[in-house]
């Protein structure tokens, strides 16, 4: 029975091999598995593509190919040759991965460009919009001005039309005729005409002379004028007025006088009208009317204030 007993070390030999065999078939079998989960994990790929000839380097490195049997040769020729395989083909899924992650990254890069392009159009378009809007609002406003303008031109213009039409259809009224009454005065320059009030000294007989005048103010000849003087109720002519006439229902305190023509801006000759006047007052009022022409209605009467100096005054 000792000579069919095996030895020893080919008995501890074979379990190594089966330990080896074993164990490289569990590692393969989880590199498989692994490598099926994780086939697009870029880490591990890129793990395997580092460490992979880190395992070559060992079994090139403590398998002494000489001390094999032809069967373990051929064995572990082909575990290189396969394990080479693996590695070329996590190369080649190394690369893959590269070049659609690249992709990816541009394709990112390019979106993320895109992106804010759109947003600066955006801004950029809303920005106009806003210019635009305010724009079309000044023009809106400029166009309501305009037309509001326009409006106001065409009614002003219209109306100028009118006036005009009316003015040429019916002309303009004349200047009246005005007479301004005034005591004479030489000694007063124009000036300060009319002069309504004077101071006088009666004559020899104590009567009160006062000379008077009118002129024409206006720029509008009188012609046929009708003029009346008054002197106050207490008052009376001393004499009657050279070129004065008394009309039969006259006032016997005015006298009438008419004159053919008065030109703008000439002055009447001077008049000289003599009052009996009491001597207990101090003054008395002279009164002047006109109607002509071209002067129109004239109701009010002109008055001038003269002042008589007492009779024991008066001769000089």
């Amino acid at each position: 029975m000792e000579g069919c007993a095996l030895p020893v070390k080919q008995t501890s030999i074979r379990i190594t091999w089966v330990a080896v065999v074993t164990s490289s078939i569990c590692a393969v079998f989880w590199l498989c598995w692994g490598i099926y989960f994780y086939w697009n994990n870029a880490r591990l790929i890129n793990f395997l593509a580092a460490w992979i000839p880190f395992v070559l380097s060992l079994l090139l490195a403590f398998v002494p190919e000489q001390k094999m049997s032809t069967a373990k040769k051929y064995l572990w020729r082909g575990s290189v040759i396969a394990i080479g395989f693996i590695w070329s083909v996590v190369l080649w899924r190394q690369q893959f991965i590269m070049d659609i992650t690249a992709q990816q990254d541009q394709q990112r890069i390019v979106m993320t460009a895109v992106n804010q392009s759109n947003r600066h159009s955006d801004q950029q378009i809303g920005t106009v919009r806003s210019d635009v809007q305010g724009v079309k609002t000044d023009i809106q406003g400029i166009k309501k001005d305009l037309e509001s303008r326009i409006d106001e031109t065409i009614e002003r213009s219209t109306s100028a039309l009118d006036e005009s039409i009316r003015k040429v259809n019916k002309p303009l009224p004349p200047e009246l005729a005005k007479l301004q009454f005034s005591i004479f005065a030489q000694d007063v320059p124009d000036s300060n005409l009319p002069v309504l009030d004077r101071t006088v000294n009666r004559d020899q007989n104590g009567n009160v002379p006062v000379d008077v005048s009118f002129m024409n103010i206006s720029g509008t000849a009188a012609e046929g004028v009708d003029v009346w003087l008054y002197v106050c109720d207490l008052c009376a002519f001393a004499s009657e007025p050279s070129g004065f006439d008394r009309p039969q229902g006259l006032n016997e305190h005015a006298r009438h006088r008419i004159i053919a023509l008065l030109n703008p801006g000439a002055a009447f000759e001077k008049m000289t009208i003599v009052v009996k006047f009491p001597e207990q007052l101090m003054s008395f009022d002279i009164g002047f009317r006109y109607s002509c022409k071209a002067c129109g209605k004239i109701s009010d009467i002109q008055t001038a204030k003269v002042f008589v100096l007492p009779a024991s005054k008066s001769a000089k």
